[in-house]
Protein backbone atom coordinates (compact mmCIF):
# COMPACT_ATOMS: atom_id res chain seq x y z
CA UNK A 1 0.00 0.00 0.00
CA UNK A 2 2.75 2.27 0.49
CA UNK A 3 4.67 1.42 -2.66
CA UNK A 4 1.12 2.60 -4.39
CA UNK A 5 0.53 5.78 -2.67
CA UNK A 6 4.28 6.22 -3.01
CA UNK A 7 3.97 6.26 -6.87
CA UNK A 8 0.78 8.52 -6.81
CA UNK A 9 2.58 10.96 -5.25
CA UNK A 10 5.44 11.08 -7.29
CA UNK A 11 2.66 10.57 -10.48
CA UNK A 12 0.82 13.85 -9.05
CA UNK A 13 4.29 15.69 -8.34
CA UNK A 14 5.73 14.72 -11.88
CA UNK A 15 2.79 14.31 -14.23
CA UNK A 16 2.15 17.75 -15.67
CA UNK A 17 6.01 18.61 -16.05
CA UNK A 18 5.82 15.75 -18.68
CA UNK A 19 3.76 17.94 -21.19
CA UNK A 20 -0.11 18.50 -21.52
CA UNK A 21 -1.30 15.30 -23.00
CA UNK A 22 1.06 11.88 -23.19
CA UNK A 23 4.55 13.96 -23.10
CA UNK A 24 3.24 16.47 -25.77
CA UNK A 25 2.88 20.38 -25.70
CA UNK A 26 0.13 21.87 -27.17
CA UNK A 27 0.46 23.20 -30.73
CA UNK A 28 2.66 20.58 -31.72
CA UNK A 29 2.25 19.25 -35.53
CA UNK A 30 1.50 15.44 -36.23
CA UNK A 31 4.83 15.15 -37.38
CA UNK A 32 6.04 15.97 -33.90
CA UNK A 33 3.20 13.74 -32.36
CA UNK A 34 4.08 10.84 -33.84
CA UNK A 35 7.76 11.18 -33.31
CA UNK A 36 7.10 10.78 -29.40
CA UNK A 37 3.74 8.36 -29.76
CA UNK A 38 5.03 5.88 -32.77
CA UNK A 39 2.99 5.09 -35.45
CA UNK A 40 -0.86 5.54 -35.43
CA UNK A 41 -3.50 3.21 -36.34
CA UNK A 42 -5.35 5.83 -37.63
CA UNK A 43 -3.97 9.23 -39.20
CA UNK A 44 -6.48 11.21 -40.99
CA UNK A 45 -6.82 14.70 -41.55
CA UNK A 46 -8.65 15.45 -37.98
CA UNK A 47 -6.24 12.92 -35.68
CA UNK A 48 -4.33 9.99 -35.18
CA UNK A 49 -5.20 7.24 -32.98
CA UNK A 50 -3.24 4.77 -31.01
CA UNK A 51 -4.35 1.74 -28.80
CA UNK A 52 -3.21 1.73 -25.74
CA UNK A 53 -3.81 1.86 -22.05
CA UNK A 54 -3.77 4.08 -18.82
CA UNK A 55 -4.22 2.87 -15.00
CA UNK A 56 -3.94 -0.32 -16.14
CA UNK A 57 -7.44 -0.31 -18.65
CA UNK A 58 -6.83 -0.18 -22.01
CA UNK A 59 -8.09 2.79 -24.14
CA UNK A 60 -8.02 4.40 -28.00
CA UNK A 61 -6.28 7.46 -27.59
CA UNK A 62 -6.72 10.09 -29.96
CA UNK A 63 -4.62 13.03 -30.95
CA UNK A 64 -6.97 15.96 -32.57
CA UNK A 65 -5.14 18.84 -35.05
CA UNK A 66 -6.37 22.03 -36.08
CA UNK A 67 -4.02 23.32 -38.67
CA UNK A 68 -1.53 21.02 -38.01
CA UNK A 69 -1.28 21.76 -34.76
CA UNK A 70 -1.78 19.69 -31.54
CA UNK A 71 -5.05 21.44 -29.42
CA UNK A 72 -6.52 18.27 -27.63
CA UNK A 73 -6.34 14.66 -26.78
CA UNK A 74 -8.71 12.02 -26.00
CA UNK A 75 -8.68 8.61 -24.19
CA UNK A 76 -11.80 6.36 -24.26
CA UNK A 77 -11.59 3.87 -21.91
CA UNK A 78 -12.46 0.05 -24.02
CA UNK A 79 -13.66 -2.30 -21.46
CA UNK A 80 -16.78 -3.67 -21.62
CA UNK A 81 -18.80 -4.59 -18.90
CA UNK A 82 -22.34 -6.81 -18.73
CA UNK A 83 -23.12 -4.98 -15.06
CA UNK A 84 -23.47 -1.19 -16.47
CA UNK A 85 -22.64 -0.13 -12.76
CA UNK A 86 -19.49 -1.41 -13.63
CA UNK A 87 -18.77 1.69 -15.39
CA UNK A 88 -19.66 3.90 -12.63
CA UNK A 89 -17.26 1.73 -10.62
CA UNK A 90 -14.23 2.28 -13.10
CA UNK A 91 -15.31 6.00 -13.49
CA UNK A 92 -14.71 6.79 -9.46
CA UNK A 93 -11.60 4.89 -9.74
CA UNK A 94 -10.32 7.05 -12.60
CA UNK A 95 -11.62 10.19 -10.85
CA UNK A 96 -9.41 9.27 -7.87
CA UNK A 97 -6.42 8.86 -10.08
CA UNK A 98 -6.90 12.21 -12.20
CA UNK A 99 -7.96 14.12 -8.45
CA UNK A 100 -4.23 12.39 -7.23
CA UNK A 101 -2.75 14.33 -10.50
CA UNK A 102 -4.62 18.06 -11.44
CA UNK A 103 -6.34 18.14 -7.39
CA UNK A 104 -9.95 18.35 -6.50
CA UNK A 105 -11.75 19.74 -9.48
CA UNK A 106 -13.45 22.55 -10.87
CA UNK A 107 -16.93 21.29 -11.19
CA UNK A 108 -18.21 17.11 -10.58
CA UNK A 109 -21.72 16.93 -11.00
CA UNK A 110 -24.34 13.84 -12.09
CA UNK A 111 -26.34 15.20 -14.79
CA UNK A 112 -29.72 13.44 -14.83
CA UNK A 113 -31.55 13.87 -18.35
CA UNK A 114 -34.48 11.77 -17.51
CA UNK A 115 -36.16 10.50 -14.24
CA UNK A 116 -36.98 7.19 -14.55
CA UNK A 117 -34.26 5.84 -12.88
CA UNK A 118 -33.56 8.60 -10.29
CA UNK A 119 -32.73 7.45 -6.84
CA UNK A 120 -32.40 3.51 -7.81
CA UNK A 121 -28.67 3.45 -7.56
CA UNK A 122 -28.92 -0.13 -8.54
CA UNK A 123 -29.72 0.37 -11.58
CA UNK A 124 -27.80 3.75 -12.37
CA UNK A 125 -25.84 1.79 -15.17
CA UNK A 126 -28.44 1.59 -16.98
CA UNK A 127 -29.71 4.95 -16.30
CA UNK A 128 -26.27 6.18 -18.20
CA UNK A 129 -26.88 3.58 -21.02
CA UNK A 130 -30.16 5.15 -22.18
CA UNK A 131 -28.90 8.32 -21.66
CA UNK A 132 -30.87 9.27 -18.66
CA UNK A 133 -27.39 10.11 -16.40
CA UNK A 134 -24.16 11.58 -17.26
CA UNK A 135 -21.22 11.61 -14.97
CA UNK A 136 -18.71 15.16 -15.45
CA UNK A 137 -15.97 16.33 -13.94
CA UNK A 138 -13.48 19.24 -15.28
CA UNK A 139 -10.41 20.41 -13.82
CA UNK A 140 -8.52 23.30 -15.42
CA UNK A 141 -4.25 23.77 -15.51
CA UNK A 142 -3.22 26.77 -16.66
CA UNK A 143 -2.61 25.14 -20.22
CA UNK A 144 -5.45 22.79 -20.71
CA UNK A 145 -9.45 21.72 -19.53
CA UNK A 146 -9.43 18.32 -18.38
CA UNK A 147 -12.81 16.72 -19.20
CA UNK A 148 -13.69 13.35 -17.65
CA UNK A 149 -17.12 12.30 -18.66
CA UNK A 150 -19.43 9.12 -18.59
CA UNK A 151 -22.16 8.96 -21.10
CA UNK A 152 -24.28 6.94 -22.82
CA UNK A 153 -27.28 6.35 -25.63
CA UNK A 154 -28.56 3.64 -26.94
CA UNK A 155 -27.59 1.16 -24.49
CA UNK A 156 -24.32 1.92 -25.10
CA UNK A 157 -21.54 3.94 -22.62
CA UNK A 158 -18.79 5.72 -23.38
CA UNK A 159 -16.17 7.04 -20.56
CA UNK A 160 -13.89 9.63 -21.88
CA UNK A 161 -11.41 11.66 -20.42
CA UNK A 162 -10.82 14.72 -23.09
CA UNK A 163 -7.86 17.39 -22.97
CA UNK A 164 -7.91 20.82 -24.58
CA UNK A 165 -5.86 23.00 -24.93
CA UNK A 166 -6.88 26.43 -23.47
CA UNK A 167 -4.27 28.44 -25.71
CA UNK A 168 -6.00 27.31 -28.89
CA UNK A 169 -9.33 27.71 -27.51
CA UNK A 170 -10.38 30.48 -30.47
CA UNK A 171 -9.21 27.77 -32.99
CA UNK A 172 -11.12 25.19 -31.59
CA UNK A 173 -14.24 27.33 -31.44
CA UNK A 174 -14.20 28.23 -34.77
CA UNK A 175 -13.38 24.51 -36.23
CA UNK A 176 -16.56 23.81 -34.02
CA UNK A 177 -18.48 26.62 -35.47
CA UNK A 178 -17.26 25.73 -39.20
CA UNK A 179 -18.49 21.69 -38.94
CA UNK A 180 -21.91 22.44 -36.94
CA UNK A 181 -22.67 24.86 -40.19
CA UNK A 182 -21.34 22.36 -42.95
CA UNK A 183 -23.64 21.76 -45.31
CA UNK A 184 -26.44 24.29 -44.49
Amino acid sequence: MRKVLFVLVILSTTLPLFGQFRGTEWGMSRVQVIEIEGEPVVNNEEFIAYEGSIAGYETYTYFTFIEDQLTAGNYYLIKTYTNRNKYIEQYKEMKSNLINVYGEPKSDDMIWNGSLYKGDTDNYGMAIAVGDLEYQTVWSTDETKVLHKLFGNNYEITHSIYYESLEHQDLINEEQNKSSTEGL
